[in-house]
């Protein structure tokens, strides 16, 4: 039985490097951004029982996977036996409710897929401009679209995306305050350098 309060997240694959580093893939309805942040300790799931380890490194691995150093596993060999494994964490965040025309959110069961190509629209001001993609960032994604020939980027929290429809494939939003003039008006005496201009995805 899974452990009360756990949430199952994927599956580990295969080692990664020689020094017990264990690749999971996650499930595809698990978000990177609603896992908690280093967690002590993970369960795996070992001839139909869920056992418990102690994570000692736990990073994000784009495209959807992380990378995981459990307690006692010290090389490819003794991770062997973990292969295939399902994974459950503690403390994960539950995704949103699948989504209809009428409902206020359901963006958190959105695939990068479907966002790419779809409309940005603020609640205020109306369409902002196209989807370019979904930037994988830990700790914090960010969303691409295009103002003009002008690349925007939008932290994918919850205080600022809001619904997802999608009929229209429009993802409704709530800019924050002063966002578009950053990248519009460069000039505008906030200081670049702070500003998320090129997200990275991680390796």
């Amino acid at each position: 039985m899974l452990p009360p309060g756990s949430t199952i997240i994927g599956r580990i694959e295969k080692a990664h490097g020689l020094h017990g580093i264990l690749l999971a893939h996650l499930d595809p309805q698990i978000q990177i951004s609603r896992l908690p942040r280093n967690p002590a300790h993970c369960w795996v799931e070992l001839g139909g029982r869920w056992t418990p380890f102690r994570c000692l490194e736990f990073r994000h691995r784009i495209p959807h996977g992380i990378l995981i150093k459990l307690d006692n596993i010290l090389n490819p060999e003794q991770g062997r036996p973990l292969f295939q494994a399902a994974i459950a964490l503690e403390n994960v965040q539950k995704p949103l409710k699948a989504n209809s025309a009428t409902s206020e959110q359901g963006w958190g069961l959105v695939s990068p897929e479907a966002l790419q190509g779809a409309t940005l629209v603020d609640m205020a001001t109306g369409s902002l401009g196209q989807i370019v993609r979904l930037h994988h960032r830990p700790p914090q994604d960010f969303l691409e679209f295009m103002v003009g020939s002008q690349a925007v980027y939008l932290p994918m929290v919850p205080e600022f995306v809001k619904k997802w429809n999608a009929d229209r494939q429009e993802l409704e939003c709530q800019l924050p305050e002063g966002l578009l003039d950053l990248y519009l008006n460069p000039h505008s005496g906030e200081d670049p350098v702070s500003l998320p201009q090129e997200p990275h995805d991680e390796d």
